[in-house]
């Protein structure tokens, strides 16, 4: 879509012209919609094609909300650094400062004195485990985030440990961000959900995010349904993913655009 889009401004012309083409494309591929941003120097152009997916066949637009997915870490590391910015948390620190609900398991891959620190954590290069985690469905019961961190019943993934020494690799590491987000609950005694809200989607206009699993009835009203690769839709629309920093936020690309 994007290779059809920058030729199309370049021109000067309107993304709204290129709707026929994306439509036949996502036609093509069984996609039943497509919501896209393209910043354009100063400007943004956003352009949707398709349906929601509901029972209604709704059309979609531009600020039909859709699961940012690992986008969201995005969103996560620029609240960590506007609490950093305020004093409040040190990049450098070791996290286990900060830490107060769950411990980070003792290992002695920690023992070379490099610290799992948060500018680690949010560079992946922390030598935490876990790459992501993948939801869950209606019905099932959804874990914490010390349940989470612990890998204990309801959560379905493993336990969130060092498996590297800190400051050596690069392990793409969702279970990283996890720990960054209990650090910065517990320094800050405020939710991440609302850490997000006052520094980092206010101050950017970013008027159509939301850092909430599941969405709250009248925002899921009018999201956009999962679906799976052969076009079926999800089971209740979409998996909740409690794992806020990791994958939580709920966002469209002129929001993802105004963020960048």
């Amino acid at each position: 879509a994007l290779a059809f889009a920058r030729p199309a401004l370049a021109a000067g012309g309107d993304l709204a012209d290129l709707e026929p083409a994306i439509a036949e494309m996502i036609d093509e591929r069984r996609v039943p919609s497509l919501s896209l941003a393209v910043i354009d120097g100063a400007a943004i152009a956003t352009l949707a094609v398709g349906r929601s997916g509901r029972a209604d066949g709704e059309a979609v637009t531009p600020r039909t909300l859709y699961q940012a997915a690992s986008i969201s870490k995005t969103a996560a590391a620029a609240t960590v650094l506007a609490v950093a910015q305020t004093g409040v948390v040190d990049l450098d620190a070791d996290v286990r400062s900060y830490l107060t609900r769950w411990r980070l398991p003792p290992s002695p891959l920690l023992d070379g004195g490099a610290p799992v620190s948060f500018r680690r954590l949010l560079g992946m290069t922390a030598g935490i485990g876990v790459p992501g985690f993948a939801g869950y469905g209606p019905g099932e019961a959804v874990p914490d985030l010390v349940q989470i961190l612990d890998g204990a019943p309801p959560a379905t993934s493993p336990p969130v440990t060092v498996v590297a020494p800190p400051g050596r690799q690069f392990l793409y590491s969702g279970g990283g961000y996890e720990i960054a987000e209990a650090a910065l609950e517990d320094a800050t005694r405020q939710s991440f959900a609302t850490l997000f809200r006052g520094l980092v989607q206010a101050p950017c206009g970013l008027g159509d995010s939301l850092m909430e699993q599941p969405l709250p009835g009248s925002q899921a009203a009018a999201a956009a349904v999962g679906h799976l690769e052969d076009g079926t839709p999800l089971d209740g629309g979409a998996r909740t993913m409690p794992e806020l920093a990791a994958a939580g936020l709920w966002s469209t690309p002129r929001d993802l655009a105004l963020l960048l």
